[in-house]
């Protein structure tokens, strides 16, 4: 059964599932839930959060998990042992995208994330070796994954702070970034 939206892993893997989750949002209007293994606070960095978002973040907040509205996108970082707990209890009640963002080393709380994700996402050179060595060890477990390169610029940029761009800076921004 999935319950969670996507699994993005790698170095980025909070930037990216960012990405991933306004995407996944689609309209104007909708948010997204990013819970990330970072652990620890999560900075507001004083941006503007929509009311859902907002709303979302109050899920986990209730349950004493620091949290954070930025845009469109509510940040959730548990501690590493109640990881799996909030993300469950968070995807339950969000009725919105969630994505979870896995940058520490994987363990016993990041592959039940990761069999519990309807896709998972690897960010590395899909023809490099580590690309390769992740996918036969998320294999060994049940996941099967894909490997994408890590984006960057402007996109990724806005992203962190919950929001995306306009359709026609997103087409200026893909010919700058493929430049």
């Amino acid at each position: 059964m999935s319950v969670f939206d996507l699994a993005v892993i790698g170095r980025d893997a909070e930037s990216q599932a960012a990405v991933a989750a306004l995407r996944l949002a689609g309209g104007r209007a909708r948010s997204a839930v990013v819970i990330s293994d970072r652990g620890g606070g999560v900075a507001a960095l004083g941006v503007f959060a929509t009311p859902a978002a907002r709303r979302l973040a109050r899920l986990p907040a209730a349950d004493g998990v620091e949290t954070c509205a930025r845009g469109r996108i509510a940040f959730v970082r548990p501690q590493r042992d109640a990881l799996v707990s909030v993300a469950r209890r968070t995807a339950a009640r969000a009725g919105a995208p969630v994505v979870v963002a896995l940058s520490q080393p994987r363990d016993e709380y990041a592959d039940v994330l990761l069999a519990e994700s309807l896709s998972v996402v690897v960010l590395a050179n899909p023809d490099g070796p580590v690309a390769r060595l992740a996918l036969a060890q998320l294999a060994t477990i049940g996941v099967f994954a894909e490997c994408r390169h890590v984006g960057a610029g402007p996109a990724v940029s806005l992203a962190r702070l919950g929001w995306s761009a306009s359709r026609e800076a997103q087409s200026h921004t893909a010919a700058w970034e493929g430049a």
